[in-house]
């Protein structure tokens, strides 16, 4: 796993780096994901598909203010995808 790396989106659909990557169904919309060892930083004001290497994870936590919610994901091959809501300061917690 990364250390420590960021990717933004602006106008586009897509972006990756070292099996991470952003999706979007929107060109116009903007995603920004820090990448932190186990924890991931990020501010969307869009809905995204989120896809991250190695797909040996049993749980993800996304962190909003107080709330904390389990979401949901897919393994497919060696990524773990999962779309992550719309958010101006949120936490992805991979465990």
């Amino acid at each position: 796993m990364i250390r420590s790396c960021s990717l933004y989106l602006g106008n586009g659909l897509d972006i990756n780096n070292s099996g991470y990557s952003i999706k979007s169904s929107s060109f116009d919309g903007s995603a920004n994901l820090v990448i932190h060892v186990v924890e991931m930083y990020t501010s969307l004001n869009q809905r995204i598909e989120l896809a991250t290497p190695d797909g040996a994870k049993n749980k993800i936590t996304f962190i909003n203010v107080n709330n904390k919610t389990e979401l949901k994901f897919t393994k497919s091959g060696n990524q773990t995808k999962f779309e992550v809501p719309v958010v101006s300061s949120g936490t992805l917690r991979i465990e």
